[in-house]
């Protein structure tokens, strides 16, 4: 098997530096932002498929590992990359391309949903979410087993104050209240494709699990790049 996508980033991270910590004894610094990857966690984790192989370089763990990478580049200042970290992973190597080419970055919609990524980078994606879909729950498997053990669940209640409670989850997906999905750009890309008859069937059912209300204009999924 290939390395997860947390093992592979960091084992390519040419990093000189230090991550930024907090200024004074009692100051906190804490940034939360949920983003739904397309695919399964099997898939954005990376560990399906040997993607050491030729064949496997555009694979749905790519969407994840360049969203990470794109969290460090614009939230921790002091990283510098290795020139060559990542040019065996198409969609990083665009990527990285691109950031040393000249900008033409296209203007952001007010909603956030029109993809501001580099063309080149966006036709990797694409190719990433032709991916097999692997889904770890599907028909009978010893995963459902971890699926029952009760853990501690955190939660927001109608007045964003944060509670938790005993939960069983049984293969249910995120619950999302109080706020905006923020569903991934390869999420938008494998819906599109799962639109077309012409795709493969695996992926022609796939449907993000993250639940939240339909029927909050609210509550409607914004897709970002990162």
């Amino acid at each position: 098997m290939g390395d997860t996508t947390v093992q592979l980033l960091m084992r390519k991270m040419g990093i000189h530096g230090s991550v930024p910590t907090a200024t004074s004894p009692g100051e906190k610094r804490t940034a939360k932002k949920c983003v739904t990857i397309g695919a399964r966690s099997a898939d954005v984790g990376g560990g399906e498929i040997d993607t050491l192989k030729e064949e496997h370089r555009n694979n749905l763990a790519n969407p994840s590992l360049l969203w990470m990478v794109q969290q460090i580049d614009t939230r921790v200042a002091g990283i510098c990359w290795a020139p060559d970290a990542f040019d065996d992973i198409p969609t990083l190597k665009a990527y990285f391309d691109a950031k040393r080419g000249p900008t033409s970055a296209k203007p952001r919609t007010r909603e956030g949903s029109e993809s501001v990524l580099p063309e080149s980078v966006l036709d990797e994606l694409k190719k990433d979410v032709q991916g097999t879909v692997h889904d770890s729950l599907g028909g009978v498997t010893s995963w459902w087993l971890l699926e029952y053990i009760p853990l501690w669940k955190p939660f927001l209640d109608g007045n964003k104050q944060q509670w938790k409670e005993l939960n069983i989850n049984r293969g249910r997906g995120r619950e999302i209240l109080h706020e905006r999905p923020l569903f991934h750009r390869s999420v938008e890309l494998l819906l599109n494709q799962s639109e077309d008859p012409s795709k493969a069937q695996s992926k022609a059912q796939y449907k993000p699990r993250a639940r939240y209300s339909t029927d909050d204009p609210n509550q409607m999924p914004v897709y970002v790049d990162h």
